[in-house]
């Protein structure tokens, strides 16, 4: 699933939920709600998360 591969890349490059949502503009709850699958992320917040933690979607999505 996509919203925990998020968690598990931010984590391994060492990223707070504080400074994704400062990279990403998108609010700290939206990224943690995301993550923890409590909210469908939007395509666009998905890209912004990509480009912040430097990969592709298609990472989200390797297992």
């Amino acid at each position: 699933m996509y919203r925990l591969k998020i968690k598990e890349i931010r984590e391994s490059k060492n990223l707070s939920l504080d400074k994704l949502s400062k990279l990403t503009g998108i609010p700290k709850t939206t990224i943690y709600n995301i993550e923890h699958n409590n909210v469908k992320a939007t395509f666009e917040n998905v890209l912004k998360i990509a480009e912040a933690l430097n990969v592709t979607v298609y990472d989200f999505l390797n297992e």
